[in-house]
C-alpha cells in the first residue's frame, strides 16, 4: 500500500475503509502531476473500474487532483454506470467541487444524461452557483435550462 495514499485516508478520515489493492493501482496510476494515463487505459487496472474510481473520489484527498482526475473518469467514461453518484455530488454542498467538475463536462455528455444532470444541479442547493456555469454552456439545449421562463405578464 503506498503510504501517501493511505496516509491521506487516515489523516482525513479515520473511519474510512482501507484501500484495496485496485484501488492503490488506481491511485497511483492518477497521481503523476503531469496527467497519468487517459481515462480509457485504467480499465486495465480494475475489474471494478466504476466502484474504485467512486472509493477515490470520496477518499483521496492528497494531492486533491486524483480525486478531481478520477471524477473526471467517471464522467467522461462512466457517467451512465456513476449517475446516482453525479447525481449526489450536485445535490451535496460538501462535493461543490464534483458539482462544477460535473457542469464542465456537460458539453461532451449524451445530451439526455447532460439534460439529466442540468437538472438536478439546478434544482439543487448549489443551484444559484451551477446556474451561471450552465448559462454559458455552448449546447443552447442545456444553456437554456438555466434561464428563468419570462414571467407571465397580466392583463
Amino acid at each position: 500500500m503506498s503510504l501517501p495514499f493511505f496516509a491521506a485516508l487516515t489523516l482525513s478520515l479515520a473511519a474510512a475503509p482501507a484501500p484495496s489493492p485496485t484501488q492503490e493501482a488506481l491511485y497511483k496510476a492518477l497521481l503523476p502531476r503531469d496527467g497519468g494515463p487517459p481515462c480509457a487505459e485504467l480499465a486495465a487496472l480494475s475489474p471494478t473500474l466504476v466502484e474504485d474510481l467512486v472509493f477515490i473520489t470520496e477518499n483521496a484527498r492528497q494531492p486533491a487532483y486524483v480525486g478531481v482526475r478520477a471524477g473526471a473518469c467517471l464522467l467522461e467514461d462512466h457517467a451512465e454506470a456513476a449517475q446516482p453518484v453525479i447525481l449526489g455530488w450536485l445535490n451535496r454542498p460538501d462535493a461543490k467541487g464534483f458539482a462544477l467538475l460535473t457542469v464542465e463536462h456537460l458539453d461532451r455528455l449524451p445530451l439526455e444524461r447532460a439534460r439529466t444532470f442540468a437538472e438536478a444541479g439546478l434544482k439543487g442547493p448549489m443551484a444559484e452557483v451551477l446556474r451561471p456555469r450552465i448559462a454559458r454552456l455552448s449546447r443552447p439545449e442545456l444553456a437554456a435550462l438555466a434561464v428563468p421562463a419570462p414571467a407571465a405578464v397580466q392583463p
